[in-house]
């Protein structure tokens, strides 16, 4: 049987034990989501011929057309021409419900691909928001890395030969 001491003794050991690890979570959620250091250049897709292609091979099937369109300042039709010329099946609409399902897959889709005020623009959503997702969501940005990586903004631009 265990006395009164014997617990106290025992919980307050177990409370050294637990206590710290929850100290450096405390402590991690004071921090912000972005770090002071330089971040890092993202990782590089080199079978694509450009951000571009990439950016809507990788979108394709996880945002509306004209949502695409905006982010990258151009025409949907443009936007479909391009998927189209890369093989890419008919591009279909998704319901807001089905958009707001898949918004980790987006963000890890772009992650290296778009700076954030993009990324934040394709969700949209506003900067509050996506940095509460980031911060609350299931670890997001601690599976992310931690850090953003500093992607250049993406626009379309018509190349002529």
């Amino acid at each position: 049987m265990l006395d009164r001491r014997k617990f106290l003794e025992q919980s307050a050991l177990y409370a050294l034990f637990i206590s710290r690890p929850w100290a450096i979570v405390a402590e991690g959620e004071k921090a912000e989501t972005r770090s002071a250091s330089l971040p890092p250049r993202p990782i590089p897709e080199p079978h694509f011929p450009s951000r571009l292609h990439e950016f809507v091979w990788r979108n394709w099937e996880l945002a509306n057309t004209n949502r695409m369109a905006e982010v990258i300042g151009t025409k949907p039709e443009n936007l479909l021409s391009l998927g189209y010329s890369m093989g890419l099946p008919k591009k279909r609409g998704l319901t807001p419900d089905q958009l707001r399902r898949i918004y980790v897959t987006t963000i890890r889709q772009n992650w290296h691909l778009l700076p954030d005020e993009q990324l934040i623009e394709l969700l949209g959503w506003s900067r509050e928001q996506y940095e509460y997702h980031l911060k609350e969501d299931d670890f997001l940005w601690i599976k992310l890395g931690s850090l953003k990586p500093r992607c250049k903004k993406l626009l379309y631009r018509l190349h002529l030969h």
